[in-house]
């Protein structure tokens, strides 16, 4: 058996991942974590007002209607994304 057959037969399961989350003002954590793992959390960086635009916009996004190349499946390696941490990092910006 190759390990191609053992991957096919293994079910991809996606856990529950509590990331760490930074203050505002901790550049060195937030760019160590955004190099480690392609994204960071920042605490009580929005009010509820951006908070509000910012869930609409992750949801557009997801959906496909603010990023194009997430709803073109041979995109998703992230050669279409955007920015150096990807196209989330974007729609957040």
């Amino acid at each position: 058996m190759t390990d191609t057959d053992t991957a096919q037969r293994t079910p991809f399961v996606l856990h529950e991942l509590t990331p760490p989350r930074f203050d505002a003002d901790d550049a060195a954590g937030i760019k160590a974590q955004l190099d480690q793992e392609g994204f960071a959390c920042i605490a009580d960086c929005l009010n509820l007002e951006e908070l509000d635009h910012a869930r609409d916009l992750l949801w557009n996004h997801l959906e496909g209607t603010e990023c194009p190349q997430m709803t073109q499946g041979d995109r998703w390696d992230g050669s279409g994304t955007t920015s150096a941490h990807g196209c989330m990092a974007t729609v957040m910006a």
